[in-house]
């Protein structure tokens, strides 16, 4: 029964190696820039999204008119709640 399914030697000759070595090395960073660019790619759509939501958001706050009201008038959303109390004995 064999211990590894993939076994990775370098090569034995010294240029071989040195190839063998740079190609390992381009693999690497071409996975690294591959991943900065995903990563970046992935923060501007964050940015863009989260900046569309906050102008539409904005645009929904600006479109509720105000009036002038005199400074006696409470203004907002109020119910009037009728309690009667019962009477004394």
């Amino acid at each position: 029964m064999r211990e590894r399914l993939f076994v990775l030697k370098p090569p034995r000759g010294a240029l071989a190696r040195w190839l063998w070595m740079m190609s390992t090395l381009a693999a690497v960073s071409i996975l690294f820039v591959f991943g900065i660019v995903v990563f970046f790619i992935a923060a501007v759509a964050i940015v863009v999204l989260w900046t569309l939501g906050a102008l539409r958001r904005h645009g929904r706050r600006g479109s509720v008119r105000h009036h002038d009201a005199g400074e006696d008038v409470i203004e907002g959303e109020f119910v009037i709640v009728e309690q009667r109390r019962p009477p004394l004995p």
